[in-house]
């Protein structure tokens, strides 16, 4: 079973994510839920976790920074952005730093 760390400062997305997909369906489970990039990198760490779905915008460490410190630990994730911000330089920074995919919200 693949775990999942879910990343964002919104409660309700945060509990969304987690409660809206079908995870068992997937061959997933919820190992972990952040506030920060900060705690969403212990997490993965603590975990195990190999997909990572977090938002840009976070105190204390942002999306594109946790991005950044997994690439530098040699973490092996996938890594996905759920993000409101639609400007091409997020997108293309998180594609390029090695983001699986890139998600606009609100997410239907």
């Amino acid at each position: 079973m693949w775990g999942v760390v879910i990343a964002d400062d919104e409660p309700i997305i945060r509990s969304g994510i987690a409660k809206i997909i079908p995870w068992n369906k997937y061959d997933c489970q919820v190992a972990g839920i952040a506030r920060n990039g900060e705690e969403a990198l212990e997490l993965i760490k603590k975990t195990g976790a190999k997909i990572v779905i977090s938002d840009i915008k976070m105190p204390k460490m942002n999306g594109l920074k946790l991005l950044d410190e997994l690439r530098k630990a040699e973490l092996d994730v996938y890594f996905i952005i759920v993000s409101g911000y639609d400007e091409f330089q997020y997108v293309q920074k998180a594609l390029n730093n090695g983001a699986f995919g890139y998600l606009l919200k609100p997410i239907i």
